[in-house]
């Protein structure tokens, strides 16, 4: 009876060939972690001064979380006070007279892309000066990037990759819209606000008028 011998293989080579399969699989498994956490929201992004305090800033008389959609560009971007404050995207309420949706705080670089093009569109004191834009208010933009999961808080903190016009939603970027909402009372104060600024004094100008031009 003839004995059947295995074809002999190199320790060298076997290990090899495991370390090459552990590397695919790993880089096959980190890409679709990231396809999946990547999120994606359309909206208005709000300054944390003028949700903390509960109404708009240029607007007093309207609740923040309820009329996000006529916060001016001159507001958001040009006045010190809202742009040191950071910023949030909120998101139209499904059913109108309810309040906007609180998706995410905005990151550094989401702060910088959201300047950028809101001065790039808009029509106020420190847009373009080459290509000013004739809009003033309502100001919205597609956000794309991950959740940081070091982060305590609501909203979870985007760190945006890419921002795009609103007019590019996120369907036709290939990624879910995003659907949960954080929602709070527009006169009830940020948690996360509370424990790192004090109360809010809105400063006032020579004028009295605290966001004119």
């Amino acid at each position: 009876m003839k004995s059947i011998c295995a074809v002999p293989v190199s320790s060298s080579s076997f290990w090899w060939r495991l370390l090459l399969l552990l590397l695919i699989s790993s880089t096959m498994t980190l890409t679709v972690t990231m396809a999946q956490d990547r999120q994606c929201v359309t909206g208005y992004p709000m300054d944390n001064f003028c949700i903390e305090r509960g109404t708009l800033l240029d607007n007093n008389r309207k609740a923040t979380l309820l009329f996000a959609d006529i916060h001016t560009i001159h507001c958001l971007v040009d006045v010190d006070w809202c742009v040191d404050s950071g910023y949030e995207v909120l998101t139209p309420p499904e059913t109108p007279g309810e309040e906007f949706g609180r998706a995410f705080e905005l990151d550094a670089t989401g702060i910088e892309l959201t300047l950028a093009e809101a001065r790039r569109v808009g029509k106020c004191s420190t847009c373009d000066e080459g290509n000013r834009g004739e809009q003033r208010a309502g100001f919205q933009a597609t956000y794309v990037g991950t959740v940081d999961p070091t982060y305590v808080g609501e909203p979870p903190l985007l760190l945006v990759e890419e921002i795009h016009p609103h007019t590019v939603d996120c369907a036709s970027l290939l990624l879910p819209e995003k659907t949960t909402i954080a929602r709070t009372s527009p006169y009830l104060r940020n948690a996360k606000l509370e424990n790192h600024r004090p109360p809010v004094v809105v400063p006032q100008r020579d004028g009295g008028d605290p966001f004119s031009p």
